[in-house]
């Protein structure tokens, strides 16, 4: 998985779709981010393999979501 837009409202992050499991992975990073007050998952496409992330607090926090983003795969690819 990877990020694909980092900006101060949106955050999307795209599956690696020929790598099993990574959808998964991505899906299960996106729940976790989520679990923040100020993200929400805005939308996704299974088919394609991304998910599309909202938060606004701020003017700046793009920095602060990639941190988020840094901490749940974390999370998730070392259960």
């Amino acid at each position: 998985m990877r990020v694909i837009t980092c900006n101060n409202d949106n955050f999307i992050i795209q599956a690696n779709m020929n790598k099993e499991g990574d959808f998964e992975n991505m899906f299960a990073v996106a729940k976790e981010m989520a679990k923040h007050d100020y993200v929400d998952i805005a939308s996704g496409c299974e088919a394609e393999g991304w998910m599309h992330l909202s938060a606004v607090w701020d003017n700046f926090q793009a920095e602060e979501l990639m941190e988020d983003y840094k901490r749940a795969k974390a999370i998730v690819l070392n259960k």
